[in-house]
């Protein structure tokens, strides 16, 4: 009887330590996905505060956080790494703020605010509480609780939310800050398996954010053949996901070689150059607006004054050339027609590429990532994008053979312990009648 228990107690053991394993694998090699939101600076929309609106739309994540799941609301930011929240402190009116007295599991990693001065915050305090990603809970998760904005922050951007969802560059902060990272975080915690994130649009440009790993991750060959990286930039001494176009040009003509180029989820547009903006003004948009059916505007933002057109809804917009980008590196074309590059509303086409009156450096906003896949590896600064004209081949998934062969392992051992308890009693029956055989013969 004592050795059917110590055996019965190693199956049970053994169980439970492949359950552990196969939460195991299946945890560290899931990846997080959150859905994201479009939202308006301004609602309704208008005429007149339509390009603040397309150029500030802003792509919205809702977490839920504490013990009562107060839903904070955070701007998605390529502009800044650290990703926090807005606590009762911070004076502006218009921000959904964190209370932390209403949450039991709220424990203050700092106790008393530190003061930064090169950070959209002033003061701020570190805490950790429980986190709520979609369906996945994580208990204790480091965060950033802002109790003062600075000046230049507050006055210079529209600031609506709860919080900043960073996702920029990787880089070294002093004082820890760099803890606070929220996907460092969670791969610090095991609960992503790669520091890889990319975004999935739909129509309606709302869609998921997918966090830690790359798609088609199991197939090496499928990796190599069909993703093509090149490596961040440093722009104007910014680590942001910067990069190097060999060409640029519209149609068939060359517009401009090597140029810089910034990749920014914050802009509702691609932002152009002088080069660009003098060829386009020449080859289109000058007869239709001496003929009063396309029309050149000025509007100003964040100090900076910026042109962009729009047209007449009858107005045939297929006559512009297309826009491409091409990287020779990669060898990959990036290519942007009039179903890329048009808004319509209320009776007019609106031109989604704007241009400023100085700098060299484009910046691409959501029209390009609407339209191409992109992945970012926040660790080694590397970015690249999915070819998507290459066969994919077929792949199998590594991870979920191994849970499936744990399983069929499972399995077998409860059919022993089933077939243990029901041969035991009829093992019992045969010595008896063995015994009494043996007792008769005697």
């Amino acid at each position: 009887m004592i050795l059917f228990l110590l055996n019965l107690l190693k199956i049970k053991t053994s169980i439970k330590m492949i359950l552990r394993l196969m939460f195991q694998i299946f945890l560290i090699k899931s990846q997080i996905i959150i859905q994201f939101e479009r939202e308006w600076v301004s609602y309704p929309l208008t005429k007149e505060n339509l390009f603040q609106n397309l150029y500030r739309n802003q792509l919205v994540i809702k977490l839920k956080i504490g013990s009562e799941k107060q839903e904070i609301p955070l701007n998605i930011r390529f502009r800044e790494y650290e990703s926090f929240i807005f606590g009762l402190e911070v004076n502006q009116t218009n921000l959904t703020k964190f209370n932390n007295e209403k949450s039991s599991s709220f424990h203050y990693i700092t106790k008393t605010p530190i003061k930064y001065s090169f950070l959209p915050f002033e003061y701020a305090y570190t805490f950790s509480d429980t986190f709520y990603f979609n369906q996945s809970i994580f208990e204790n998760f480091p965060f950033i609780l802002v109790s003062k904005l600075s000046k230049f922050y507050s006055s210079n951007y529209n600031i609506f939310g709860g919080g900043i969802f960073g996702l920029k560059r990787r880089i070294y902060l002093s004082q820890g800050l760099e803890d606070f990272n929220i996907i460092k975080s969670l791969k610090k915690k095991n609960y992503i398996k790669s520091y890889a994130f990319t975004f999935q649009f739909n129509e309606e440009n709302n869609g998921k954010l997918i966090i830690g790993g790359y798609p088609h991750q199991y197939d090496k060959n499928y990796k190599e053949k069909n993703f093509v990286k090149t490596k961040a930039q440093i722009l104007s001494d910014d680590l942001t996901w910067a990069f190097i176009f060999d060409v640029t040009y519209s149609g068939n003509e060359i517009i401009e070689e090597n140029c810089q180029s910034d990749l920014i989820i914050e802009y509702g547009f691609i932002v152009g150059n002088k080069k660009y903006y003098n060829y386009i003004l020449d080859l289109f948009f000058n007869e239709k607006i001496k003929e009063g059916k396309c029309y050149k505007e000025l509007n100003k933002i964040d100090q900076r004054e910026y042109y962009f057109y729009s047209c007449d809804d009858n107005v045939n917009v297929s006559i512009i050339p297309e826009l491409k980008f091409s990287l020779k590196e990669i060898e990959m074309n990036f290519t942007f027609n009039e179903n890329d590059l048009w808004y319509n509303f209320e009776g007019r086409k609106y031109f989604l590429v704007l241009f400023q009156n100085y700098g060299e450096i484009w910046y691409l906003g959501k029209p390009f990532f609407k339209k191409y896949q992109i992945v970012f590896d926040q660790d080694s600064s590397v970015f690249g994008f999915y070819n998507e004209n290459i066969i994919k081949p077929s792949y199998y998934n590594y991870n979920w053979i191994i849970i499936i062969f744990l399983i069929i392992i499972i399995l077998g051992l409860i059919g022993y312990i089933f077939n243990y308890f029901l041969k035991t009693p009829r093992r019992k029956r045969v010595n008896e009648l063995l015994e009494e055989i043996d007792y008769i013969s005697s």
